[in-house]
């Protein structure tokens, strides 16, 4: 696993490992939760791991890392965390109007933002490959896509 940090406090140690995940051990290193806990949205340092962008929301924040999508929920949130690999040919669009992120991947396409669907993300598989998406408008409330032999609207 990939440890991110290790901070003393007095019940022993806190292990932030993989993409926002903690553990917390005794003084000899022994697990005392039964699960990993994921960190808050607003209580981790951006700055300690390059290459990645972060877009907070009320409702947690969605971290993007080479390869991976990170969703973490506030703490008060209905949501869980969950995370998404991204393919070398993944394709994502910021829509800044909506604060929607846009995640085109092989046959699907993915829509989040937490704060607007009930679940923190839309995805929906299509026909076509969406590499072959050329052009994204934005129409009242929904996304029209349109592809080399295909449209679609979301």
């Amino acid at each position: 696993k990939r440890i991110q940090s290790i901070d003393d406090n007095d019940e022993g140690h806190l292990i932030t490992y993989g993409w926002g995940k903690t553990m917390q051990v005794d003084k000899d290193g022994k697990k005392m939760w039964k699960k990993p806990q994921y960190l808050d949205g607003e209580e981790t340092e951006e700055e300690e791991v390059e290459n990645f962008a972060a877009y907070t929301y009320e409702n947690g924040s969605i971290r993007i890392y080479p390869g991976r999508l990170v969703f973490l929920p506030k703490k008060d949130s209905k949501f869980k965390a969950y995370s998404m690999a991204l393919s070398p040919t993944s394709k994502l669009e910021y829509d800044e109007k909506r604060n929607t992120i846009i995640v085109f991947d092989a046959n699907k396409i993915f829509l989040l933002n937490p704060d607007k669907f009930e679940k923190s993300f839309v995805g929906r598989k299509t026909r076509t490959n969406t590499q072959a998406i050329s052009t994204v408008e934005m129409r009242d409330d929904v996304y029209f896509f349109v592809g080399d032999e295909d449209f679609m609207i979301v």
